[in-house]
C-alpha cells in the first residue's frame, strides 16, 4: 500500500484533465513553407529578438527551430509569432503551444493559458501548471480525477501508465478520462479506444501506447494519418525541418557561430599559419563549424591564402 500511495501522490500532482475539444482546433489553413517563414515572417522575429551575440542567437535559433518544426500553418505561425512580437516570453509561449498540440482546442487557448500562468518568472512543473489552467478554461469537461479516484483505479488493477496515457488521450475531447479508464477496466483494448478517438484502425503493442499518444501530435503537426506516422520506420520530419531552418538562417546572414571551450586552441593553430581569430569568427558566423575550421587548419596544404577554399571543401563534405 505504501508504494501505491507514493505513486498516487506523484500522479495526483500532475493529473488535471482537459476538456471536450472543439472542431475549430484542427489545422484549418494552408501549410507554410520554410521559405515563406523567412520571406514573410522571420525577418521581424530576428529583428525583435536579435542575433548579434551568442546568447541572443541561441534564443532566436531555438525559437526559429521550434516554429519551423511545429507551426506548420500560416494561421498558427502568425499567431505564435505575434505573441512573441507583442512581448510574450518565447520559451513559455513555445512550451504552451507544445502542450496545446496534444488537444483539439483552438490555437487561441495558447494565449489564454499564457495570460493565466506567466508571471515573469520561469515556470517549474510546467505540465501541472498548464493543465491546471487548461482545466479551468475548459470547465473540466473532460473529467477530473480526485486522489480517491486515482487510488481506486490503481486498486482495481490499472497502472500509473494507464492513467497517464488516458490523461493524454482524453484531451482530444472524444472520451473523458473516466470513460477511457472504465473501458480499460472492462477489458477494451487500447486499439479500440484509439479508433474511437481518431477514427483510425491501427495495430499497436500494449507497451507502445505512449508512442501512439505522441504520434497523434506529430500527425496533427504534419497533417498525416496516424497510421502513416506509425508505419514510418525512418521518420526524419524533424531532422529535415532542422536542416531547412538552419540553411535559411545561414543564407539570410542570421547565423551566429558558437565557440566551444577549446576554441582558443584553434586560434593558436590558425595564427601559426597567418589566419586571424577574426577570420575564424567570420566563418563560424557564416555557418561553418569548429570541426570544419580545425580540419582546414590542420590540412598540410593550409596557408592564409588557401584556408577559405579548404574550409569550403570541408563544409561541402
Amino acid at each position: 500500500m505504501k508504494k501505491k500511495l507514493i505513486l498516487l501522490t506523484t500522479l495526483a500532482t500532475s493529473l488535471i484533465i482537459a476538456t471536450v475539444a472543439m472542431a475549430s482546433g484542427s489545422l484549418s489553413m494552408g501549410e507554410i513553407t520554410t521559405e515563406e517563414m523567412f520571406t514573410q515572417s522571420f525577418d521581424a522575429l530576428a529583428s525583435y529578438m536579435g542575433y548579434d551575440t551568442e546568447e541572443k542567437f541561441e534564443a532566436f535559433h531555438k525559437t526559429a527551430l521550434f516554429m519551423g518544426k511545429y507551426c506548420t500553418t500560416k494561421e498558427h505561425f502568425s499567431f505564435i509569432e505575434n505573441m512573441i512580437l507583442s512581448g510574450c516570453d518565447p520559451q513559455t509561449t513555445m512550451d504552451i503551444y507544445q502542450f496545446y498540440l496534444t488537444t483539439n482546442e483552438p490555437v487561441t487557448i495558447v494565449r489564454q493559458i499564457y495570460d493565466m500562468v506567466y508571471t515573469g518568472e520561469p515556470i517549474t512543473k510546467r505540465d501541472v501548471v498548464f493543465e491546471n489552467a487548461f482545466n479551468e478554461l475548459t470547465n473540466n469537461k473532460c473529467g477530473v480525477l480526485t486522489e480517491e479516484d486515482i487510488l481506486s483505479y490503481l486498486e482495481k488493477g490499472l497502472t500509473v501508465s494507464d492513467i497517464t496515457e488516458a490523461n493524454l488521450l482524453c484531451r482530444k475531447g472524444v472520451m473523458t478520462i473516466q470513460e477511457i479508464l472504465d473501458a480499460r477496466l472492462e477489458g477494451i483494448e487500447w486499439e479500440k479506444i484509439i479508433k474511437i478517438i481518431t477514427g483510425e484502425n491501427i495495430t499497436i503493442q500494449e507497451e507502445n501506447i505512449s508512442t501512439v499518444a505522441y504520434a497523434m501530435t506529430e500527425a496533427k503537426i504534419t497533417n498525416k494519418p496516424l497510421s502513416t506516422i506509425l508505419a514510418e520506420e525512418d521518420n526524419d520530419y524533424f531532422a529535415e525541418k532542422t536542416k531547412e531552418v538552419n540553411s535559411k538562417l545561414k543564407q539570410k546572414g542570421y547565423w551566429k557561430g558558437r565557440k566551444s571551450e577549446n576554441f582558443h586552441f584553434l586560434v593558436k593553430d590558425a595564427e601559426k599559419k597567418g589566419i586571424s581569430e577574426a577570420e575564424l569568427t567570420k566563418l563560424l558566423d557564416q555557418g561553418c563549424t569548429e570541426l570544419d575550421l580545425m580540419n582546414a587548419v590542420n590540412d598540410p596544404s593550409c596557408t592564409a591564402s588557401t584556408f577559405s577554399a579548404l574550409v569550403r571543401n570541408e563544409v561541402s563534405k
